[in-house]
């Protein structure tokens, strides 16, 4: 895992307005509303730093604080996860006794290890893969 400050310089290399959207999946725009082909970028947007993204006459430096609460917002991320991924491991793990289970998967709410709400988990019986999310907004939401 990078440091805080390595995270920060790197994000300090994109441009502020960094986001992607799809229009119609042809189109590929950061949240300026430039479509990125039209200025001459193969790659996203800043995604390298900031060599392509300076052909842009919208790019923006992102400032340092805009990066430190953007690692922030991480850590707050990585903290929930690392207490709910050891959870959901142990709900795989449960003996299975329904049949039904074979056809349709797997589904049940419990408390949340991060909040103590509601926790949704559904498991998959074509993968075997555990969706989770919890009711408590910006709580956990994970898909393997």
């Amino acid at each position: 895992m990078i440091e805080r400050e390595e995270y920060i310089e790197r994000q300090m290399n994109y441009c502020q307005h960094y986001s992607v959207s799809r229009n119609k999946g042809i189109e590929i725009k950061c949240n300026k509303g430039v479509v990125i082909r039209e200025i001459g970028i193969r790659n996203l947007p800043c995604v390298y730093g900031p060599g392509d993204c300076r052909n842009c006459e919208k790019y923006e430096q992102t400032p340092r604080e805009k990066a430190e609460a953007s690692h922030d917002d991480w850590q707050k991320v990585i903290e929930k996860v690392v207490v709910v991924l050891p959870f959901l491991s142990e709900w795989k793990k449960k003996t299975v006794k329904d049949k039904q289970y074979l056809v349709y998967g797997r589904y049940e709410s419990v408390r949340c290890p991060v909040c103590e709400g509601k926790l949704h988990i559904n498991q998959s019986s074509y993968n075997d893969h555990v969706h989770a999310k919890c009711e408590t907004k910006d709580c956990v939401s994970i898909m393997e």
